[in-house]
Parts: structure tokens; sequence; C-alpha cells
């Protein structure tokens, strides 16, 4: 039975290879302690997880299913006979979040409820909500601790994660504050404007873009320091009509190659057919919308920011 259990925790390792098996790790010593790590991980493992299961127990009910919960979320790549696609476009997105806290919550929930597919995409579907959220807030580690614990907690509970008290759900003044930053000057957010870019193009395509490009960059249309004499001046005759739109979202578009400085400054029209496009079109459907205007003043950008800012809200459900 020893070399059994041998094999079934070898298993373990070499599907989440050694980093992601050490990573398992303080993942689960996160769902036992639901606190940040004060002590070594050995500690707190062998204080809150060993201490109150047996060695078979802790393989059959603790190692295997949080590892092979801890794989599908790693991978996007959950398996069920219906709403596989939309657990696993949850997790690409939950991925590109610039933090790894969400994801013992992410386990915990995958292990305790595999069979019930239905379920658990809702649940992913309100993570990422949660997750992008605290994202774009910029909530520091031990704010976003807290929170994850309180999620934790509530997994075990069986709370209703999508009641309006819950800890899944965003509150009221996050809420305001997330929709302030998306309507302010969303340029400067550097850890966050690509991604919030690249759900707004996905929202914009239907949910069916696909970012597998290489370079994705992003690029101001009214340009940051326009040519004194140049259409944009004309467009924009007084500084602080350009300073107070250049960096917003609605200013902004996604381009699949390295910034060009010298073309950063063309005319509108330059710009949307030498650098904007390749033949006409571009991939992504924010870019395309600005290929699809004649013109670029203050009104352009203040219709398209109420646009694009009223299409997150609805994505994340802001209002």
């Amino acid at each position: 039975k020893e070399l059994q259990y041998t094999e079934k925790w070898e298993e373990a390792e070499v599907g989440l290879g050694r980093e992601g098996f050490a990573e398992l790790f303080t993942y689960i010593r996160m769902i036992y302690c639901k606190e940040k790590a004060r002590r070594s991980i050995l500690a707190d493992f062998r204080d809150h997880v060993t201490s109150k299961t047996n060695a078979v127990d802790l393989v059959d009910r603790v190692i295997l299913p949080y590892g092979e919960a801890l794989e599908d979320i790693l991978a996007s790549a959950f398996e069920a006979s219906s709403n596989a696609d939309k657990v696993n476009l949850s997790l690409r997105w939950l991925n590109m979040i610039d933090n790894s806290d969400w994801i013992p919550p992410a386990i915990l929930f995958l292990a305790k409820n595999r069979p019930s597919s239905d379920k658990i995409a809702e649940f992913f579907a309100e993570l990422d909500r949660l997750a992008s959220g605290l994202m774009i807030l910029r909530s520091n580690i031990n704010e976003r601790i807290e929170r994850y614990a309180a999620v934790l907690a509530e997994i075990e509970a069986g709370k209703d994660f999508k009641a309006a008290g819950s800890s899944m759900q965003l509150r009221k003044e996050e809420k305001e504050n997330i929709l302030r930053i998306l309507d302010g000057d969303l340029y400067l957010g550097i850890k966050t404007r690509l991604y919030v870019l690249l759900r707004l193009d996905n929202s914009l395509s239907g949910g069916g873009a696909q970012y597998q490009h290489g370079i994705i960059t992003i690029e101001h249309v009214l340009p940051q320091s326009p040519a004194m004499g140049s259409k944009w001046v004309q467009w924009f005759p007084s500084e602080s009509d350009r300073t107070s739109r250049v960096h917003k979202m609605g200013n902004l578009a996604l381009l699949t190659r390295r910034k060009n400085s010298s073309a950063q400054n063309y005319d509108f029209d330059q710009k949307k057919t030498k650098y904007f496009s390749v033949g006409g079109i571009s991939p992504f459907v924010l870019t395309t919308q600005v290929l699809g205007e004649p013109t670029w003043g203050p009104e352009v950008i203040d219709r398209r920011q109420k646009d694009l800012v009223a299409k997150l809200a609805k994505l994340w459900r802001l209002d």
C-alpha cells in the first residue's frame, strides 16, 4: 500500500511539475489557514493540515483532488460534458491576473463541486469578476488575502456566492471606484491598462476574439505630443482639450506591432492606413472602430469614452 501511495504522490508531482507541485502546498496552506503566511510553510502545514488528517486521507482527499484542480486551473483545461468552454474562458482571463491569490478559492471550489459543471461555470464567472475588480483597484496583498480568506470560509460553509452580501460580490464603493478608474486616464495605469483593453475588445467582439499575437501594444490615436500646425492641433486647439482626453480609453487602440515613435505623430488618415491597420483591417474590434471614424476630434473621444465605459460596466455589472 505504501508503494501505491508513493506512486500516487509522484503522479501528482509529474502532472504539475516540480514548481507547480511546490506551489500546490502553498495554496493548500492558504485553504486551511486562511491568512497570510507568517511562519514556514512546513510549520503551518504540520499544525493546520497533517495534524487534522492521516497520511492516506492527505493523499486521497487533499493532494490528489487539489492537485488535479490546480492542473485544470493553470492550463485552463477543465473537462465536462457541458459548460467546459465557459469555465475555461473564465480561467484564461483569471490566469492573466497579476497575482495568484485567487487560486486557493478556485482549487477548493473545483475540488468540492467537480460533478456540477453548471455551478462551477457560475462560480468561475464570479471569481473572474472579483479578481478583475481587485486588480483594477490595485488592492494590496493584505486586502486580497483577507478577501479570498472570506471567500474560502464561505465555500466551506456552502454559502451562496451570488448573494448580495457574499465576499465574492463587489461592494458598492468598489464598483464606484472601478468605474472612476475606467473613466479616468486609463493609459497611466501601467499594470492594468492592457488587461482592461483586451477585456473590452473581447466584449466588443461578442466574446469570440482570441489573443495569441506575439506582440500587443497600446497606442494613442490623438498623439501625446502632436506637432504644431498638424491636423491634431486644428481639431484640439487648446492644450487642455488634449491633456484631458489623451490618456482616456476612448483615445486608445490596440496594435500587433512594436511602438513606432515616428509613426505616432502621423496625421489621422496616415495613421489609419500606415500604422493602425494592415491592408485596411485590424484584428482588434477596438482598433477597427477607430479606422471607421472619418475625423478624430474631442466629440469623437467623448462619445467613444462613454460607450466603452458603459460596455465594461455591463460586463462587470458595475452599475
